[in-house]
């Protein structure tokens, strides 16, 4: 089809198709649109005349209920029937009813009453007057429902088209609910057809009929009662049976659409059912009527159609030849250019789109003759390249002949170009039977890439190439031959097969140094085996020394405790303090070698913390007051005392700390915190700070502390001693309990070490309230001339509800104290710290003492060591009791109880007695027996004197297990001190007969606490698989002791916690 076909065709489809698809939905959409208003129009006329309907029949009812309630009538009607003088009684009535209710409505035809029996005893019509009408529905339905309205009907009486409207009549005089006759209203038929009529239709009631609706009033009979189009003598007359009609009659729905009419013609109506008649009102209007202005749109749409169908192919023409005929030049110039006469160009002048596209085809060719022009050139230039470069580049027929050989190939082969063009290309192949190999590769693959392959020269010598072999297609991807382009890599294969012999060399340096390593191996592993051997030589060794140091300790505390020269106190204490420092060294080196074997573990006992951090405070008081320090101790109240974890590895720990802490200050404080950073139901986690004023660390040397053997220098251990492990120990100890351990320090100011520690509640470690007694609200004026001393002692007391005030003198404390003498609440306890500058501690106790407003008050010193005849010379002075620096919680709370009369002391006035730190430990041990169970004579006086003398407990002492079964089975003991190797029966086989119920100690739960000189892993635990309560390694240290023995106490229930 030609392009002139081609555009007319198009033009056509594009404007038939679009006008077509426009005018046709256009069409039905206005159609439709028509449809609508028509049924809205005759519903509206319908819903109108069911209205009046409605309002016509209630009119007439409503009217036969005003008459039926005429006391005239009623009594009249009545009365006919019973009384005399009949005549005039029916003529009054009669009269009354043409006189007084015809008027009322004109569409009245007839009123008349009737009795009981049907008989007309009274009507505006005289001549129907004893008429009788039993079975007509007026009377029938009035007697049965009261009032009754009948259907359209001709009345015999009448002779015309009527409706009556009946009501029963009821008696005035009998109650009112007596009938006596019906009242009936015969109203005009005509009534209802001029419900139809134009001018009787409000339009007020937006309804405006039109001439060409046809409204019709259809009984269930059939039959027409009224109609726009029929007349009234009709009425009755006509019946009918179009669609709505039957619709109605066999579905009872109601009617909307298109029909056929009475006379066949199509309508469109609707139908609405009045249920108080049973009447069906019908309004439609014809078809034709409806469609006669869409008819008209039809045939405009039509005519526009053909016109628009004319302009099209008058436009398609023209366009077409306005194109065509520039087409016809670009296809001339094509064919020309296509020839290869590339200075062929188009002259056709015009700025719409052809000539853009002559425009465009000039550029093309242009273009073309440009790229030819640089094609020929780039050939040149490729020709040039191949000709220059070093690589080898051979192109070959099909049949294998040589085509292109460039200056490269001839430099690496040695031959002439001329010399082997047409020749076959296995000539310069060393071995041809590899060209056939390659042949079938490139057949397959389609290129063979970066294959080595060994060539021959014309001179005859060898050499090694790396090649790369394309097949060359033409355009139609048919084979017509092959290029080869090599490198010549000789010089390479030469240099890799010296590589290959040095990469020999080195693996046989490798096998050789692995071989090595493995000797090292096998040399480490012994020297950890002997390390390991040195360790538990160590673990040994540490029970034969510890054995004898226990002696050596115990018995120079006895010494010390006797009376000596002063020559012989110093010789005494030098000997005590060597003996400490030994220990010390062997607990260090057996803790390492522990560390180094994998045997220091973590116990899990009851503890109570309070008790051992005591210990530790005890162990450093006398020392820090003699290097001049102010040692504290403050616990946070909600730290909670009742745990379950490792106390002795705890006390180490926390020793360690305090003692480098005092080792390494001169001057100023060390103080100690510890309070509670997380709690959970079961488990806490403590932190404990260790703060003081020495000289601090170097920041580059902070690394290095927790390293084993490691100090800061060499100086610091010539000048302070120590074995560089105490804090690499106190690392690994912390790690084990579940925490950290760090400092922050700066140089020449001090240092704060600090760790954590997670530790398991008592499961059954519910304290118990303290009874405060008399101490609770309490008035307590602490005298201290150190902040951070009162800061402690008054949180302590505020934590049992004390009322606390401090003063920072003794001019101040009286000030306060003469204050509250006139109050009611007056100060009841004086807190005095004895080493304040500038106040005579003395003279302020005689001053109090001497006041009779004040002499009422409690004192109480605050030393900070004490010294022989301390309490009689502060009783003097009027004291009540006097404590030692630093001052522990439960030693103040005791000495408060005490004084106040909270807590009496045992066999003792407490106003006779001053109150020390010592006679509250002594009171409470007294009433305490212990059997102390030893075979070694020399720690039989050691762990005696302490017992005894320094903890105030009443003891005996027997040699060896056998002798203590006997001991238990006549006195009842309340704790037993056992040695685990001793003669005869050694302290295991004795705790076991002790557990067993069937032997005849008094207490078989008696708690047994060991004391062995065997401190490596498992010793602990030996002892309580024996049924042992608890564990003191040896030599026994007078404050591990009485740790030990408090929470034995404490968890058995022989002292309150």
């Amino acid at each position: 089809m030609k392009i002139n076909n081609k555009i007319l065709f198009w033009f056509l489809i594009i404007a038939i198709i679009p006008s077509g698809i426009t005018g046709f939905f256009g069409y039905h959409i206005a159609q439709e649109k028509l449809k609508k208003y028509v049924y809205n129009q005759l519903t509206t006329t319908a819903e109108v005349v069911h209205g009046r309907i409605h309002e016509f029949i209630e009119i007439k009812r409503e009217r036969i209920v005003d008459f039926s309630s005429d006391g005239f009538i009623r009594d009249n009607t009545e009365k006919i029937g019973y009384y005399g003088d009949i005549r005039n009684r029916v003529f009054n009535l009669s009269n009354h009813l043409v006189e007084n209710k015809m008027p009322l409505d004109p569409d009245i035809l007839e009123t008349f009453v009737t009795d009981m029996h049907g008989f007309i005893v009274a009507s505006s019509d005289q001549q129907h007057i004893g008429l009788n009408r039993p079975d007509e529905n007026y009377f029938t339905g009035a007697k049965r429902d009261g009032i009754y309205v009948t259907d359209l009907h001709r009345s015999d009486d009448a002779d015309e088209l009527v409706i009556e409207v009946s009501r029963l009549l009821k008696s005035r005089e009998k109650g009112g609910d007596i009938p006596v006759g019906i009242i009936v209203n015969r109203i005009k038929g005509s009534a209802i057809a001029s419900l139809l009529v134009k001018d009787t239709i409000n339009k007020e009631e937006y309804f405006v009929p039109d001439s060409n609706l046809t409204t019709y009033i259809v009984n269930r009979n059939n039959q027409i009662i009224a109609g726009s189009n029929v007349h009234k003598d009709k009425m009755l007359e006509i019946e009918i049976n179009t669609e709505p009609i039957s619709k109605f009659n066999e579905t009872g729905e109601e009617t909307i659409g298109v029909y056929k009419d009475l006379l066949g013609n199509k309508v469109f109506g609707v139908s609405i059912y009045d249920s108080q008649m049973n009447w069906l009102i019908i309004v439609q209007e014809d078809v034709n009527i409806v469609f006669a202005d869409m008819k008209y749109l039809r045939d405009y749409v039509i005519v526009m159609k053909i016109v628009t169908v004319f302009i099209v192919i008058i436009l398609a023409i023209y366009t077409s030849r306005s194109l065509t005929s520039p087409l016809k030049s670009l296809l001339e110039g094509t064919t020309r250019l296509g020839e290869g006469m590339l200075g062929h160009r188009l002259s056709i002048v015009s700025t719409d789109e052809v000539g853009e596209l002559a425009d465009s085809f000039n550029t093309m060719a242009d273009s073309i003759q440009e790229r030819t022009y640089s094609l020929n050139k780039a050939k040149d230039y490729m020709k040039n390249i191949l000709d220059n470069t070093h690589d080898m580049v051979i192109t070959t027929d099909t049949n294998g002949c040589v085509v292109e050989f460039n200056t490269g190939a001839e430099q690496i082969l040695g031959y002439a170009r001329k010399e082997v063009i047409g020749s076959s290309a296995e000539i310069f192949y060393l071995d041809r039977k590899i060209k056939k190999k390659l042949i079938k590769r490139i057949e397959n693959e389609g290129a063979v890439k970066n294959y080595v392959a060994r060539f021959r020269t014309k001179q005859g010598s060898d050499i090694s190439m790396v090649i790369t072999i394309s097949q060359l297609k033409d355009n139609s991807e048919n084979v017509i031959g092959t290029v080869v382009i090599g490198k010549d890599i000789t010089e390479k294969v030469k240099q890799d097969e010296e590589l290959t012999k040095t990469n020999k060399k080195l693996e046989a340096e490798i096998i050789e140094r692995k071989i090595i390593e493995i000797e090292l191996n096998a040399a480490r592993e012994s020297a950890e085996g002997a390390n390991k051997a040195k360790s538990e030589f160590l673990s040994n060794m540490s029970h034969e020394v510890r054995t004898p140091m226990s002696g050596v300790i115990g018995m120079t505390d006895l010494l010390l405790d006797t009376n000596l020269t002063a020559e012989q106190r110093e010789y005494a204490e030098a000997i005590r303090e060597s003996a400490d420092s030994l220990i010390n060294v062997i607990n260090d080196i057996l803790d390492f070698s522990k560390i180094e074997a994998g045997k220091l573990v973590m116990e899990e006992i009851d503890f109570k913390l309070h008790t051992t951090v005591d210990s530790v405070i005890d162990l450093f008081t006398v020392k820090a007051e003699e290097r001049g320090l102010q040692l504290s101790c403050f616990i946070n109240p909600d730290v909670p005392s009742l745990l379950q974890g490792d106390p002795g590895r705890l006390r180490q720990v926390l020793t360690n700390l305090v003692s480098n802490s005092i080792k390494f200050t001169t001057n100023g404080k060390v103080d100690i915190n510890i309070n509670q950073v997380k709690e959970t139901d079961t488990h806490t986690t403590l932190q404990f700070l260790v703060r003081d004023t020495g000289i601090g660390i170097p920041e580059d040397h902070v690394n290095r502390l927790f390293q084993s053997f490691s100090q800061i220098d060499s100086s610091t251990t010539r000048k302070y001693g120590g074995t560089g492990l105490g804090l690499a120990i106190s690392k690994q100890i912390i790690e084990l309990m579940g925490g950290l351990i760090d400092v922050e320090s700066e140089d020449g100011k001090g240092s704060t070490f600090w760790f954590t520690v997670v530790l398991e509640k008592q499961s059954s470690g519910i304290e118990v309230p303290i009874e405060l007694g008399e101490i609770e609200n309490m008035r307590v004026l602490v005298v201290d001339n150190k902040t951070a001393k009162r800061d402690i002692i008054r949180r302590y007391l505020e934590s049992w509800n004390c009322r606390v005030e401090e003063a920072d003198s003794s001019v101040e404390a009286m000030k306060k104290l003469r204050q509250s003498s006139d109050e009611v609440h007056k100060f009841k306890v004086v807190l005095v710290n004895h080493c304040m500058p500038e106040i005579d501690v003395e003279l302020l106790g005689k001053e109090i003492k001497a006041d009779s407003q004040l002499k009422y008050l409690t004192l109480v010193m605050i030393t900070s060591f004490g010294q022989r005849g301390d309490e009689d010379y502060f009783r003097d002075l009027g004291f009540a009791a006097f404590l030692t620096n630093p001052v522990k919680q439960s030693q103040l709370l005791d000495c408060l109880q005490i004084i106040t009369g909270s807590k009496a002391i045992i066999d003792k006035d407490p106003t006779e007695q001053i109150v020390t730190r010592h006679s509250i430990s002594f009171e409470r041990n007294q009433c305490i027996h212990i059997l102390l169970v030893e075979d070694n004579i020399v720690n039989q006086k050691v762990a005696l004197h302490i017992v005894r003398k320094k903890l105030g407990f009443h003891a005996d002492v027997v040699n060896n297990g056998r002798e203590a079964i006997e001991a238990l089975e006549i006195f009842n003991y309340d704790m037993v001190l056992m040695d685990c190797q001793m003669p005869e029966m050694d302290g295991y086989e004795a705790t076991k007969i002790i557990r067993d119920n069937y032997s005849a100690v008094q207490n078989h739960n008696i708690p047994i606490i060991a004391m062995t000189a065997n401190a490596m892993k498992g010793d602990r635990e030996k002892c309580l698989e024996a049924g042992m309560d608890d564990y003191v390694a040896k030599p026994i240290n007078v404050k591990k002791l009485s740790e030990v023995i408090d929470r034995s106490m404490c968890v058995n229930g022989i002292l309150q916690a």
